[in-house]
């Protein structure tokens, strides 16, 4: 697969090679891009680092600690026979389904690399086809349904690890064998829990969530409700100071983002571990976040010049 492949859309914009995709662009032209959709194609293309910048760099001073208190009732039911990493894609998916979350990129590029579906143009992919498996036939099926029901989104979260490659069939089977049994369960745990804690976005709040970038540095927010930005995990430990960076990190981007937008609060919520972690943001100044976010962009040289 092409490393252009997930921004094949943005076309070149000056020169002799205006209006042509970047793989097609020398490196001496790319070198001239500054501003822009074309840029931060580049610098994200060229420069993967620029979300990691926000997990491994050292957490400075001024980063808020976190608090921790429980998620009231959850205990999600588990068994020792079923692969933690599934369980946990499987809750991910459930969850940010049931709050209009997941648009199912992940999903679609699977079934569009097997030539079952015909992807928008930000997520297209250069072919050959791969050949459909059995597996690859019950997830077409589960997308296909308008609205997912909870096996749907079983065996849409197989995505996840068929897309990265640590895919095992026998233990997808024993999963979806697991929450078939417990359906009334997983049925519950959507209503009391999912439901009644936490606010479904409409897609015009979704547009200030999603997907936010400034210069090389890249987020994914979760849900922004009312004056807090929520990030939802299904991880069977909690990295606080993983969670700090990722989540400070994100703050910023909005803060540069949408500088009239007031958010004071932020909140991770981990299904796994039944915890919420929390940070006040109330007395941290635009300066703070100008500076953070050049910061970790700074590995690369345009990165400067939009500041």
């Amino acid at each position: 697969m092409s490393e252009f492949s997930d921004d094949s859309h943005i076309l070149f914009p000056f020169g002799p090679y205006k209006g042509q995709k970047l793989q097609n662009v020398p490196g001496e032209w790319l070198s001239k891009l500054k501003f822009g959709p074309a840029f931060e194609a580049y610098i994200r293309i060229n420069n993967r680092r620029g979300i990691t910048r926000l997990i491994n760099s050292t957490a400075p001073s001024y980063i808020p600690m976190m608090t921790k208190k429980s998620l009231d009732c959850l205990n999600l039911l588990r068994d020792s026979s079923i692969d933690e990493s599934l369980f946990g894609s499987f809750i991910e998916y459930l969850v940010k389904y049931t709050l209009g979350l997941r648009k199912f990129d992940q999903v679609e590029i699977y079934l569009e690399q097997h030539g079952l579906l015909s992807c928008p143009s930000h997520l297209t992919i250069k072919k050959p086809f791969l050949k459909p498996t059995k597996r690859t036939n019950f997830i077409r099926g589960s997308y296909s349904h308008l609205i997912k029901d909870i096996p749907d989104i079983c065996n849409l979260s197989f995505c996840h690890s068929l897309t990265i490659g640590t895919f095992n069939e026998d233990n997808a089977t024993t999963l979806y064998k697991y929450i078939l049994h417990h359906l009334d369960y997983f049925e519950k745990f959507v209503h009391s829990i999912v439901v009644s804690s936490l606010p479904r976005l409409s897609d015009i709040e979704q547009e200030t969530c999603d997907k936010i970038s400034v210069g090389t540095v890249v987020g994914v927010i979760d849900i922004l409700s009312n004056d807090t930005i929520i990030d939802i995990k299904c991880c069977s430990s909690d990295n606080i100071d993983y969670y700090r960076q990722q989540l400070f990190g994100y703050y910023c981007l909005h803060r540069l983002r949408y500088p009239t937008k007031i958010i004071n609060s932020l909140h991770i919520l981990n299904f796994l571990t039944g915890n919420i972690l929390s940070m006040d943001v109330s007395l941290i100044t635009y300066k703070i976040c100008i500076e953070h976010i050049r910061n970790l962009g700074n590995f690369h040289p345009f990165h400067e010049k939009l500041f």
